[in-house]
C-alpha cells in the first residue's frame, strides 16, 4: 500500500467527449466505471488519498468511499474543454494537497477504467515521477503532441503542470496546446522557437515541420514518458479497450521517425474546421437562447 500517493479521478459523470471519433453522443454513465477503479485502486492507494473532481451539476453518487468534490463551472466559450478539465483537476488537487504525506498525484478520467497491471507499474515510479510527467501517450508520433487520459507526476512537478494550462493558448490542436503550455512555464529552450500567438504557431508546424520534429526527438523523453504500450492496451474507454479505440496503436509509441505524422496543410485545415464548427456551433446555441427570450 503506498500512502505517499493520490488519485484524483477527474471528469463528468456523464461522458459525452468533444467532437473527435471516439466520442459517444447518446452519452456514457461512468458511475460502475468509477467503482470498478475504487474496487481496484484500494489494494494499491488508500481511499483517503482518492476523490473525485466534478462539477455540482453531477449526480450525487451512493457509497462511493471516498469525497466527492463538486465545483460551480465558471466557464463558457472552452474549446475542447481543456479550461474546464483543468479547473477541475486543480480542484481535486488543492482539497488533497493539504496532506503533507502524499508525496505523487495521479489524474485519471471519469470514464476510463485501469487495470491492476497499471497500478502494479505506477506506484514503483516514483523516481521517474521525481523527473518527469507521465502523459498516456505521444499521439501519433507528432511533435509537442502529448495525451491527457492520465497525467502523473510529483506534487511540485503536478501543480506547475496545473499552474501551465492557465497560460494563454499556444496551438488550436489541443495535444501541442498542453505540451508547449508546460515548456513555456519552464522556459525550456524548445518553447523559444514559438509565439504568443496559437495561429502562428501553428502555420509554423506546417512550414517547418521536420525542424520542430527533430528538436523534439532530441528532448521529449526527458520531460515526459508514457505507460507502456501493454498496459495501455488493458484501459477500457467507455467499455471499449484502447486497441480497438486506436488506430495503428502501435505507431503512437514507438516514436520512429520513418513513420512520424508529417504536420502538413491537410491537418493543418482538420484542426482549425474543427475549431470553428465547434465556435458556430457554439454561437448558434447561444443565438437560439436569446431569441426564446
Amino acid at each position: 500500500m503506498k500512502t505517499n500517493f493520490a488519485v484524483i479521478i477527474q471528469g463528468p459523470i456523464f461522458s459525452y467527449g468533444s467532437g473527435g471519433k471516439n466520442d459517444n453522443p447518446e452519452g456514457f454513465n461512468s458511475v460502475e466505471t468509477i467503482k470498478e477503479n475504487l474496487k481496484i485502486i484500494e489494494n494499491y492507494i488508500p481511499l483517503k488519498n482518492v476523490i473525485f473532481s466534478g462539477w455540482d451539476s453531477d449526480i450525487k453518487i451512493d457509497k462511493l468511499k471516498i469525497t466527492q468534490h463538486r465545483s460551480k463551472d465558471l466557464f463558457t466559450l472552452d474549446y475542447l474543454n481543456q479550461k474546464r478539465q483543468f479547473y477541475t483537476i486543480k480542484e481535486g488537487f488543492t482539497a488533497l494537497s493539504n496532506n503533507k504525506e502524499i508525496d505523487y498525484f495521479i489524474k485519471i478520467r471519469t470514464d476510463q477504467l485501469f487495470p491492476h497491471s497499471f497500478w502494479k507499474w505506477l506506484i514503483e515510479k516514483d523516481q521517474d515521477l521525481n523527473k518527469k510527467i507521465l502523459v498516456s501517450e505521444f499521439y501519433n508520433n507528432s511533435p509537442y503532441a502529448i495525451g491527457d487520459f492520465v497525467i502523473s507526476s510529483s506534487k511540485s512537478n503536478f501543480s506547475n503542470f496545473i499552474k501551465s494550462q492557465s497560460f494563454k493558448r499556444r496551438s488550436i490542436n489541443g495535444s501541442r496546446n498542453m505540451a508547449l503550455k508546460h515548456l513555456v512555464f519552464k522556459s525550456h529552450n524548445l518553447a523559444t522557437d514559438f509565439s504568443n500567438n496559437f495561429f502562428i504557431n501553428d502555420i509554423k508546424f506546417v512550414l517547418k515541420s521536420d525542424y520542430i520534429f527533430d528538436e523534439w526527438s532530441k528532448s521529449f523523453k526527458d520531460e515526459f514518458f508514457t505507460i507502456p504500450l501493454d498496459i495501455f492496451k488493458q484501459i477500457l474507454w467507455r467499455g471499449v479497450s484502447m486497441e480497438e479505440r486506436f488506430d495503428d496503436i502501435d505507431q503512437i509509441f514507438s516514436f520512429d521517425k520513418t513513420t512520424y505524422e508529417k504536420h502538413t496543410f491537410k491537418y493543418f485545415k482538420a484542426d482549425y474546421n474543427r475549431y470553428w464548427s465547434f465556435i458556430k456551433t457554439y454561437f448558434k446555441k447561444k443565438l437560439k437562447k436569446v431569441l426564446k427570450k
